[in-house]
């Protein structure tokens, strides 16, 4: 991100999607222990996933939980598990190789792809139940984006490139797209690109990747044939053969891809909600390159349902700058920054505001009745 650009910049969290009805972490656990335990029938022999592969990892978890610091509150139940703090323990384990020989894949082990496709499935299930009526925000919230807007999303779902397209607004999902790479390497900008910025820091729940996350056996129908999902680069030529990106693609017939899909095998690329989930965003790192600079000369600089929950905490860092560079010239053009959030208690809008303590009160508007028309009306 090396341009300068005159835009706004949306920073979105699970808030936004909440009038969408969407699941939000506390509630997705009990919705993929409830997935998992669903019996099949293969081969004539009944079967769940759940007996099969996420039940020895939680017994093993619950184990390490409740043994390994005194401090610890014990869990009682399976269903008092914290999604994060579990797929934490099956990262570390992966990463680590702490299995050895046992290691499953390059995509991680059984249950971190069982997982990640559970989460993308009931999203996937969730926004097929969108109402026309929730999707009337989520319309005017595009219609009110600018050519170079920014929206940085670390949500899974697809709500915001929906609306895009049933408005007929132009977006893509990487910074800078090139016109040509001359003979030196350069890479020239179009400066005359006029789309929305869609960048997706944590995947999407349509996106499939050649390289990462995805196990390189015949039995992933991806591999087999990927033809049959419509699939599409996230990119457009001509871009640097060092860009991750290139590896991404989006799925048109996502319906398809789960019903076929064998879900310890392969899933849709997202990175698992993690506290340890750096050491898996090497894939799209190029969505970061250049970040610290952002936000000098943008009009508007929106906070959009992100609570900074701490397994997220190294986005800290990045937004901070983000905020900085855009208060050094807000005091001279009176730019605004807005926060939306939903905390229907004092004690909890103060802790709220501690979060985001490196904002300057004096250019910083926060709204605490959550994403709704009108707060937007009131923004913009």
């Amino acid at each position: 991100m090396t341009t300068l650009r005159e835009n706004n910049i949306f920073i979105l969290g699970a808030g936004f999607s909440a009038p969408a009805k969407l699941p939000l972490a506390k509630n997705l656990w009990n919705l993929i222990l409830n997935e998992s335990k669903k019996k099949l029938i293969k081969n004539n022999i009944e079967y769940s996933f759940y007996e099969n592969f996420l039940e020895g990892d939680i017994a093993d978890f619950i184990d390490y939980h409740n043994s390994s610091r005194k401090d610890n509150k014990s869990i009682l139940a399976e269903e008092n598990i914290e999604l994060e703090e579990f797929i934490s323990y099956l990262d570390i384990e992966d990463f680590l190789h702490l299995l050895g020989p046992k290691h499953w894949s390059s995509a991680g082990n059984q249950s971190q792809i069982l997982i990640r496709n559970y989460i993308a499935r009931i999203i996937y299930q969730a926004q097929l139940k969108i109402t026309d009526s929730k999707k009337k925000l989520y319309d005017k919230f595009v219609n009110f984006l600018k050519p170079n807007d920014l929206i940085i999303t670390f949500n899974y779902d697809t709500i915001v490139e929906d609306a895009l397209a049933r408005n007929k607004i132009p977006y893509r999902l990487y910074w800078n797209k090139l016109k040509k790479i001359d003979e030196h390497g350069n890479g020239i900008i179009d400066s005359d690109n006029k789309e929305i910025i869609l960048h997706k820091m944590h995947g999407s729940i349509d996106w499939v990747s050649d390289k990462y996350f995805i196990s390189g056996s015949n039995l992933c129908i991806w591999n087999r044939n990927k033809s049959i999902f419509n699939p599409k680069m996230i990119l457009s030529e001509p871009y640097f053969d060092t860009n991750e990106l290139q590896y991404i693609y989006r799925i048109k017939n996502l319906g398809d891809y789960f019903q076929l899909n064998e879900p310890v095998l392969e899933s849709p690329f997202i990175i698992s909600p993690s506290i340890n989930k750096i050491v898996y965003l090497n894939p799209l790192k190029e969505l970061w390159n250049g970040f610290i600079g952002n936000g000098q000369g943008s009009k508007r600089l929106v906070f959009i349902g992100f609570s900074l929950p701490p397994h997220d905490d190294y986005i800290r860092q990045p937004l901070y700058w983000v905020a900085k560079n855009f208060e050094s010239t807000a005091k001279y053009e009176n730019n605004r920054i807005s926060v939306i959030d939903c905390q229907n208690d004092l004690n909890k809008r103060l802790k709220f505001k501690e979060k985001y303590s490196f904002l300057d009160d004096e250019f910083t508007d926060y709204y605490f009745d959550g994403f709704s028309e009108e707060v937007l009306n009131d923004i913009f």
